[in-house]
């Protein structure tokens, strides 16, 4: 059911292989690419540490296009 709706039209992707994708790719580049220092950022000012920060980093970016299968 979940795959009916779509993420990208060109080239098709489900919505949710989209919010995979998404997710993993903004762990990837909060962590090896120029947005670390954001990173750095975040873990001075939360409470959590790197892998769970991370991890609701990346949640909240995957949660981007949610919309998109509301009716």
């Amino acid at each position: 059911m979940i795959e009916m709706f779509w993420g990208k039209s060109k080239p098709y992707k489900s919505l949710i292989h989209h919010m995979i994708d998404t997710g993993v790719t903004a762990k990837v580049l909060l962590v090896h690419a120029n947005f670390r220092p954001v990173l750095d950022l975040l873990l001075r000012n939360s409470p959590l540490q790197q892998d769970d920060l991370l991890g609701v980093m990346s949640y909240i970016s995957a949660l981007h296009d949610i919309g998109k299968c509301y009716p």
